[in-house]
């Protein structure tokens, strides 16, 4: 494959990035203004999560995340806002690699009802920002090559889980999320916990 396919490519999957993006941002908008006279909006509970995240071109690595529930827009669209964070450092071919992904941005997510209200299950989309950065430590005949990288990417999540009620104030998480990002597409499965604030 040459360049200018390469660079066709990357020029599609960012069309389709921001296309998608589009299409969550109308989305909730129309969902905003249906909900408006139900919505409950504010800073409910707060909580963290841990997991596997497996991104392209780079192995797997364990994730840590925090999130905040921030209401409802009805009684079944829920607001959520994420802060994510992995890094992965590995050798390849006697040169030093490292990756840094930190994730800041929001979800809306449908909880279904269930007949067993413990139990709620949710399907996702969101939408945020990746703050990417890239390393490679060398070296050649002159010497020691180091190449850098920092970027900006916008990034669409797609996904769903659920939440198991332990009590009146804790939540437990289990979620599966496929991120769409330019060159960097990742699976993440994690667990967390939700701390609910007192009213």
């Amino acid at each position: 494959m040459d360049v200018t396919d390469e660079s066709h490519q990357g020029g599609s999957l960012m069309r389709q990035s921001k296309l998608t993006g589009m299409m969550v941002i109308v989305a909730c908008l129309v969902l905003a203004s249906y909900g408006y006279a139900q919505q409950d909006i504010g800073l409910k509970g707060a909580g963290g999560k841990l997991g596997l995240v497996d991104p392209e071109n780079v192995e797997s690595v364990i994730g840590i995340g925090a999130f905040a529930d921030l209401g409802t827009i009805t009684p079944q669209i829920q607001l959520e806002g994420n802060l994510d964070f992995w890094s992965k450092s590995y050798k390849s071919f006697g040169a030093e690699v490292s990756f840094r992904d930190i994730f800041l941005g929001g979800t809306v997510k449908y909880m279904f009802q269930t007949s067993n209200p413990a139990w709620r299950p949710f399907a996702a989309g969101g939408l945020g920002f990746h703050f990417v950065h890239f390393k490679n430590t060398g070296s050649n005949f002159a010497g020691s090559v180091v190449m850098e990288q920092s970027d900006v990417k916008i990034g669409v999540d797609l996904g769903g889980g659920v939440f198991y009620l332990l009590n009146e104030q804790i939540d437990l998480l289990g979620e599966l999320k496929y991120r769409i990002v330019s060159d960097v597409n990742q699976f993440t499965l994690q667990a967390g916990v939700l701390y609910h604030l007192k009213k």
